[in-house]
């Protein structure tokens, strides 16, 4: 993974679990399981500092990065005594989170999760990064702005900052470019959207993810 490479350069211990059974497999409440599994194994190891890990995710796995941010996941399946210090999040699909947070949860997006997850936080710092044309969403840019404007929680929202991309889609850095259907894009009315390789972009990415772990 060119993240883990990059990060891994800049004196970062680096893990990628593997979330799907196989390619596009989605279980919300299975792959959220990984990601605190793999957080008890760094706090554990050595080389990590417990009270410096940090969590990156991309697509599915940056809206997993935004769910484990809340209370529930931490007082659900957080067991390692350590929680992440800042999380980074590429390219989610807001819309779900947008429609929960006005009360109209997508329960086929979001089945495994109670409707009030995003009532509660463990006030840590996000960082959002999306591009202004991304298909999930509809080209809509706004929509993860209009998830955080609408969270009732004041210091967490304080702590959500977003970074656009100008005519970046969906999977930006994926390194070839692609399209393909999807049920849950469009905002859910399920569409064919594209995936534009923007190598500018990438390198713009890694930098950004960089600083801000490295800000916080």
């Amino acid at each position: 993974m060119p993240y883990a490479k990059m990060l891994a350069a800049n004196g970062f211990v680096t893990l990628e679990p593997r979330l799907y059974a196989r390619p596009g497999q989605w279980n919300g409440y299975n792959d959220l399981s990984k990601v605190f599994a793999s957080l008890k194994l760094l706090a554990k190891r050595a080389d990590v500092d417990p009270t410096n890990i940090y969590i990156m995710g991309q697509s599915a796995g940056a809206m997993l990065s935004i769910v484990a941010a809340t209370a529930w996941a931490n007082k659900t399946m957080n067991d390692s005594g350590a929680k992440f210090k800042a999380h980074a999040s590429l390219y989610p699909m807001c819309w779900p989170y947008y429609a929960s947070a006005m009360n109209n949860p997508s329960r086929r997006v979001f089945k495994d999760y109670p409707q009030d997850i995003f009532q509660a936080w463990n006030t840590v710092p996000i960082r959002i990064f999306v591009g202004t044309r991304d298909g999930f969403d509809n080209n809509d840019s706004n929509t993860c702005a209009g998830f955080v404007s609408e969270l009732s929680d004041g210091k967490q929202k304080n702590l959500i900052s977003i970074v656009k991309y100008e005519n970046a889609t969906h999977g930006w850095d994926h390194g070839e470019t692609y399209s393909f259907y999807s049920a849950v894009a469009c905002k859910g009315r399920g569409c064919e959207i594209t995936n534009e390789a923007n190598p500018e972009i990438t390198k713009k990415g890694y930098q950004d993810v960089l600083d801000f772990m490295k800000a916080n």
